[in-house]
């Protein structure tokens, strides 16, 4: 796995421990900003892009080869949901290292990143290319905690579950992953449509059962999701 640290230059200084804490860690390549917007209704501070090389085209291969001819939504859902985790678990050392740089990550939004009212605002993302899909994940969301960093790597191997069994619409290109405090896991893929980006979240996936919810309006985002005051550029 191959990392990119994306972060604004005049951040540089400051960032430059954490910077130099996540090289000697996980190596990668800082690839700095000028003057840029954010990604579906994010504000990003920090990111890092994870590149998977062929660990993605290998989950594909292997629920081919599992499930052939049961590749359509109904049949997945009656794949029990301890078994589909098997079919295209990372391997432990993906696993590891992917637990290992978000625990990295918290670290840095908490000591680093909250101290200044405008940052506390912003998100630490981890981004994760899974095909034609950009895969976003907020560190700092509220709410996410020393468990639910554990559960991140199980949350995106059922996205990429759900990826190459074309449950994710294809025109979906940008997604984030949300944390229910409520349910405390990381239940829902935010998938915008092309009409809902940049505006509002106006399609999102249950990520246990596969079904696609299609919201009206920003109010009925608010109403279902209800992000709080320091969430609402993350």
């Amino acid at each position: 796995m191959n990392y990119t640290y994306h972060y604004s230059q005049k951040d540089a200084e400051r960032f430059e421990k954490f910077l130099s804490e996540l090289e000697g860690n996980f190596g990668g390549q800082r690839t700095p900003w000028g003057v840029r917007g954010g990604a579906i209704d994010l504000v990003t501070a920090f990111e890092v892009a994870v590149q998977w090389g062929p660990l993605a085209l290998i989950a594909k291969t292997v629920v081919g080869k599992y499930l052939d001819g049961l590749l359509n939504t109904d049949s997945f859902k009656n794949v029990g949901t301890s078994h589909r985790r098997q079919i295209m678990a990372l391997s432990q050392r993906a696993t590891d290292t992917l637990r290992s740089l978000c625990e990295k990550l918290s670290t840095m939004a908490r000591n680093g990143l909250n101290g200044v009212a405008r940052d506390g605002e912003l998100a630490v993302t981890l981004i994760l290319p899974i095909e034609n899909l950009s895969c976003y994940v907020v560190i700092n969301q509220e709410g996410v905690d020393d468990q639910a960093l554990e559960l991140i790597s199980e949350a995106v191997d059922r996205v990429v579950q759900l990826k190459s069994f074309g449950a994710i619409p294809d025109d979906a290109h940008t997604s984030q992953l949300f944390y229910d405090v409520d349910s405390n896991c990381w239940s829902y893929l935010f998938i915008p449509t092309n009409d809902g980006f940049g505006r509002y979240i106006d399609r999102y996936i249950n990520l246990e059962s596969g079904e696609i919810i299609v919201l009206k309006d920003s109010g009925e985002f608010i109403e279902r999701f209800r992000p709080s005051q320091k969430d609402r550029l993350k």
